[in-house]
């Protein structure tokens, strides 16, 4: 059956011939969420607290470098010539920014899209997508909602085809030559229960999270600025700035920063 477009409108769309209406997630209802959420959103679950460490990867390394009630973003560090799986996410959405290197995202039906510093790509669910790179790069990876169970790999060059999300076997303390990690602090302000880590790898990144006005008024050593605002984010509405576009940040919004250590 085919349907007619759809439009968000107070009055019932005509869908063949029955009243079908769409109901988005409101600002209201992303704050009363996320406040509910913050009284249990999973994370205290003990399994799970090796998503803490850092997390080794066939082509390299993860390390967890923010979360809160509803999003958490990555660092990917893909050492040159590597490669992940071809792999998609059922349920959420991933937004990937390069932050530095080079490389190439392959979808499942063939496109290849330049990754290069600055480059964004925003991945709905259920989108069959593979990271690549001749020279290494880095990517930050932001997923809503999170989940890093919400995985299907369909090939892999490392035997992990139809393989879940690495255990707690693959979790390691340490980084990059021995470098020890930054713990995740809670943040002063951000979405509920938000929090991040201020470096890690080999340390010549840093992340904190700050508002409109911080980063309008210091966009030197500026790398990006990721919104946090709940109600987009569950709506898949990611917003990122670079440091020319900073300078008009809402001054109420919360951002994620991405920064060179002397930044």
């Amino acid at each position: 059956m085919a349907l007619a477009p759809l439009h968000h409108t107070d009055s019932p769309v005509a869908v063949a011939g029955s009243p079908h209406r769409i109901l988005r997630c409101e600002d209201s209802d992303a704050v009363a969420l996320a406040r509910l959420l913050a009284q249990d959103d999973g994370r205290d679950d003990a399994r799970l607290a090796y998503l803490d460490l850092c997390i080794k990867k066939p082509w390299g390394y993860e390390i967890r470098i923010y979360d809160d009630v509803v999003s958490e973003a990555w660092l990917l560090c893909l050492e040159p010539g590597a490669s992940t799986s071809m792999h998609a996410h059922p349920r959420k959405a991933t937004l990937l920014l390069c932050v530095d290197g080079s490389g190439r995202l392959t979808t499942g039906e063939g496109e290849q899209i330049a990754l290069t510093p600055g480059a964004v790509v925003q991945i709905m669910p259920g989108s069959r997508h593979q990271s690549s790179t001749e020279q290494g790069m880095r990517l930050i990876e932001v997923e809503a909602p999170r989940d890093k169970t919400d995985l299907v790999r369909f090939a892999d060059g490392s035997g992990r085809a139809h393989q879940g999300y690495e255990g707690v076997d693959a979790a390691c303390a340490q980084a990059v030559a021995g470098r020890e990690l930054a713990p995740l602090r809670p943040a002063r302000q951000g979405p509920p229960r938000a929090r991040v880590r201020e470096s890690c790898s080999d340390g010549d990144l840093r992340f904190r999270l700050e508002g409109g006005s911080q980063i309008a008024a210091r966009t030197d050593g500026l790398h990006a600025a990721i919104s946090l605002e709940v109600g987009p984010i569950l709506r898949h509405e990611f917003t990122v700035l670079d440091a020319a576009a900073a300078a008009a940040a809402p001054r109420a919004a919360t951002y994620l920063t991405v920064r060179s250590a002397q930044g």
